[in-house]
């Protein structure tokens, strides 16, 4: 077995909560955002420390809305592409322990 976790969207049960509301949209993380890391990492500190493996799945799936709410009121329009290839890079150095 190995962890699941979502790291981009489907994410709209802890969104719903005031201290995780800094989000893009309802189920999807402010990407590039700070605080979106931190709570990414203890998610996946909290997900992987049962296993032994060092394997993680991370889901980015469906996030067909990335950049369309918070996102481009913060940072401006940009491409899906960019904005998705960028958080993978962040995601990716985090899983890598």
């Amino acid at each position: 077995m190995i962890p699941c976790v979502q790291t981009l969207a489907h994410l709209s049960q802890i969104l719903q909560w005031p201290m995780y509301r800094k989000a893009d949209t309802s189920s999807i993380l402010l990407a590039g955002n700070q605080e979106t890391y931190k709570l990414l990492e203890k998610m996946i500190v909290s997900a992987s420390s049962p296993y032994r493996s060092k394997r993680i799945h991370i889901g980015m799936d469906e996030a067909h809305s990335l950049g369309t709410g918070q996102y481009k009121y913060l940072y401006g329009e940009r491409n899906l592409f960019e904005i998705m290839s960028e958080h993978l890079v962040k995601v990716d150095v985090m899983v890598r322990f």
